[in-house]
């Protein structure tokens, strides 16, 4: 089994080096401009996010790991495009943080790991603790980062009773974000159709409310996928054959919404706005 370093990230097993909070990803992706220098980006996300973090260098490589899952690189350079960025800038941070943690948990072992060992026992008010990881290979640093990291998405709460931790709730997922389950789980599989039941059977699931998905599918209907009978179960048949297709297509669907992202990363723990003119100013926004 692994032991942490002084940063706090795993030498073996399954890692889960940082607590993460949705806000560092969403303020994170805020920032993301097309074709930018890479590097450029990523100083900019150090200096402008993850503040709790007050050493530089820690901030600078939690930047660089959600990077790679949320604004992955060409090159040297940002994408033309990124899904998450341009969602980000449509909608808020609670809106989205469902899709967010869903992304990590297709994305980390660990994560994956635990939420195929916690399928079926996130019932609010349950106890949990470090023993229903058990089956991990992780350190107990990373497995008490991923449970703090539950905690800040809202899945976990404090428990009163005996100091350790209890379910608070599963998280339900508005229809807005919907469509990036769907892209994430497509991403992972590639599959063409799926059934609404195993969809929402999957233990990767296990921190979401799935209740609400059958909305979700109906919502975008005749957009993303077409819904059909197979073998008497209601069935999706998702339109994208291909990354670049589904790409097109979720950004049609912000298109549609008619919206235009207005939103600014926060710049402390005090939730303060910078001005759009002060971001001109410094070269974060382009004008």
């Amino acid at each position: 089994m692994g032991t942490p370093d002084r940063n706090g990230k795993m030498d073996q097993g399954c890692e889960w080096p940082y607590v993460l909070k949705p806000r560092w990803i969403h303020d994170m992706l805020l920032l993301w401009r097309r074709k930018e220098p890479y590097a450029l980006y990523l100083d900019h996300a150090t200096e402008y996010t993850v503040r709790e973090l007050r050493d530089k260098a820690a901030r600078r490589q939690c930047v660089t790991w959600l990077a790679t899952h949320f604004t992955p690189s060409r090159g040297a350079a940002t994408l033309n495009q990124n899904v998450w960025a341009s969602y980000s800038n449509h909608f808020s941070c609670t809106d989205l943080a469902p899709a967010y943690l869903a992304h990590l948990i297709l994305c980390e072992p660990l994560a994956r790991q635990a939420a195929t060992l916690l399928h079926g026992q996130i019932i609010s008010g349950a106890t949990m603790n470090r023993s229903h990881f058990g089956e991990i290979n992780a350190a107990p640093a990373a497995l008490d980062a991923f449970m703090r990291t539950l905690l800040q998405w809202e899945v976990l709460a404090v428990d009163p009773r005996k100091g350790g931790y209890m379910v608070d709730k599963r998280l339900c997922v508005p229809l807005q974000s919907f469509p990036l389950l769907v892209w994430v789980w497509w991403l992972e599989t590639r599959h063409a159709s799926v059934t609404q039941a195993d969809f929402a059977q999957l233990p990767l699931w296990a921190c979401f409310e799935t209740e609400g998905f059958a909305a979700g599918w109906q919502r975008y209907a005749g957009q993303l996928w077409a819904l059909e009978k197979e073998g008497g179960e209601p069935a999706i048949f998702l339109h994208p054959t291909d990354t670049a297709a589904f790409t097109r297509s979720l950004l049609n669907l912000l298109s549609a919404d008619g919206r235009r992202g207005r939103q600014m990363p926060r710049h402390d723990e005090r939730g303060e706005v910078r001005p759009e003119s002060v971001l001109m100013r410094e070269g974060i926004l382009g004008r």
